[in-house]
């Protein structure tokens, strides 16, 4: 079995997520924020393509 990124979450505001972002990479867990950059430059399409996704390497 190859490692890969899990979503384990979405969140509609990006600040929302930095915060359990933060917290999983103090204890040492790779992630990834999928749709970050997508939606710092256009929030109001969150809700069209489903917020940004909380991702753990696994």
């Amino acid at each position: 079995m190859t490692p890969e990124f899990y979503t384990i979450a979405a969140f509609e505001f990006v600040a929302d997520v930095q915060i359990l972002k933060g917290r999983l990479e103090s204890d040492g867990i790779p992630v990834f924020l999928r749709d970050e950059n997508t939606l710092n430059s256009d929030p109001l399409i969150s809700n069209a393509i489903g917020g940004v996704k909380l991702q753990v390497y696994y």
